[in-house]
């Protein structure tokens, strides 16, 4: 390759590649050239910036704070069992009904006391939500389930609706845990032997629903 021809070709790499002599190795950046590379590099940057946003792409930060505000919309308030006996149980004035949202056969074998029974499936059909919803209107409503899964998602259902319940955090399982009152038919077994009984329908129910919403998340 005669040097009119390698000066002609370096020059069109020069064109594509701006900061080639930066990058190539070997190469030194001269303080003589030195703002012209810091120049470009910063208008390179731009451009790349331009790019993402005109893609529609957005950085890893923006995603995860877009997520947060999403998850912050629909924040459900949680209680201890201890303070949902206080509410249900020991107040002087009923202001606040407990509601289990598990299947009508797990109810009847074991529930907290003095609580209903509104079966995820019925609580999602929406004349059953409209009297969920005009009963927060003069009682405090809390859910409870399993643990806390499926009543936090029964209140996000109704939080859509305009409807703020409470959620009971560690649901039946840990009422029983803690020795609270409960009815049904196992109220009279022991009660490691009613949470291993618990622990084996939630698990049951979570397969099916995990095969049915394909989701390996939902524990």
């Amino acid at each position: 390759m005669n040097p009119v021809s390698l000066i002609i070709l370096v020059s069109a790499m020069s064109l594509v590649i701006p900061n080639l002599g930066v990058q190539a190795r070997g190469h030194r950046v001269t303080p003589k050239n030195s703002k012209r590379v810091r120049s470009v590099n910063r208008r390179s940057a731009q451009d790349r910036k331009k790019h993402q946003r005109s893609c529609g792409c957005f950085s890893k930060k923006v995603a995860v704070e877009k997520n947060k505000e999403h998850v912050a919309s629909f924040s459900i308030k949680k209680i201890k069992p201890q303070v949902l006996r206080k509410k249900i149980l020991t107040a002087t004035e009923q202001v606040s009904v407990a509601v289990c949202v598990l299947p009508e056969d797990v109810y009847k074998k074991c529930h907290i006391k003095e609580s209903i029974n509104i079966p995820l499936d019925n609580l999602l059909e929406d004349a059953t939500k409209k009297q969920v919803c005009e009963l927060c209107n003069s009682k405090e409503v809390i859910l409870y389930c399993f643990s806390d899964l499926i009543s936090s998602f029964a209140a996000e259902a109704l939080k859509q609706d305009g409807c703020d319940v409470l959620v009971c955090s560690g649901g039946l399982i840990e009422w029983v845990k803690e020795g609270l009152e409960i009815e049904g038919e196992w109220a009279d077994k022991d009660r490691m032997t009613i949470v291993e009984e618990l622990e084996k329908i939630k698990e049951v129910i979570r397969r099916k629903i995990e095969k049915e919403t394909k989701d390996p998340n939902f524990k």
